[in-house]
């Protein structure tokens, strides 16, 4: 495990939200666990999905997350071209805090991605954050979303409405635009069709859409 630079900081308070926040509260471990919830990185792969952040401050990051329990590394040597990190059960249980907080932050979406640094990787997530209920079993079928090469599928079924990643074997319809575009179509229930093309049947997309709308996220 590497050390780190520095003890870490707690809040101290004897209150379930300080003590989840002195384990996933800083600065980039959040979007750590973001690039692990859609499958094991090596630390290269991590770090250019997060542009900005520090080798040494990575390093420190993962280190926490090992620590906590969080995440686990793969038995290859240090430093190796095969490390792998991926997130341990107690990790992957922050799947459903991290779809609450994409929905919460859609609202601060609204202006567009302006120069933010983008990845489509992150459509799965982003869209079944979006989606993913249950209690939606109709209309059934498959949407196909292909943003800029990346691509996810909308599932319809008597299990209810989910996203998946890659492209599913029989699709009704598949959406192709920019993830900007991509997302905004999802996230306005089928509505925002700028910058998209959409080959199929548009009439079963736009139904299996219909009961989300997270306006936060057009843009």
């Amino acid at each position: 495990m590497a050390k780190r630079d520095q003890p870490r900081k707690g809040y101290g308070q004897f209150c379930a939200l300080a003590r989840a926040l002195d384990q996933i509260g800083n600065r980039w471990t959040l979007l750590i666990v973001r690039e692990l919830l859609l499958g094991p990185k090596a630390f290269r792969d991590i770090r250019d999905a997060l542009p900005g952040i520090a080798e040494n401050l990575l390093v420190s990051r993962l280190a926490d997350l090992e620590e906590d329990c969080l995440v686990r590394r793969n038995a290859a040597k240090p430093r190796s071209k095969e490390v792998r990190y991926d997130l341990t059960e107690r990790g992957r249980a922050l799947e459903g805090a991290v779809a609450a907080l994409i929905r919460w932050g859609s609202v601060l979406m609204w202006n567009g991605p302006s120069n933010d640094f983008r990845n489509p990787s992150w459509l799965p997530l982003a869209v079944g954050a979006m989606v993913d209920d249950p209690t939606v079993k109709a209309p059934r079928g498959q949407i196909v979303l292909d943003a800029e090469g990346a691509c996810a599928t909308i599932i319809v079924s008597r299990s209810g409405r989910r996203a998946v990643a890659g492209i599913g074997a029989e699709p009704d319809a598949i959406i192709r635009g920019g993830y900007p575009a991509v997302l905004a179509f999802v996230a306005s229930g089928g509505r925002a069709a700028g910058g998209i093309t959409m080959s199929g049947d548009r009439t079963l997309a736009t139904k299996m859409l219909s009961q989300t709308d997270v306006r936060g996220a057009l843009g």
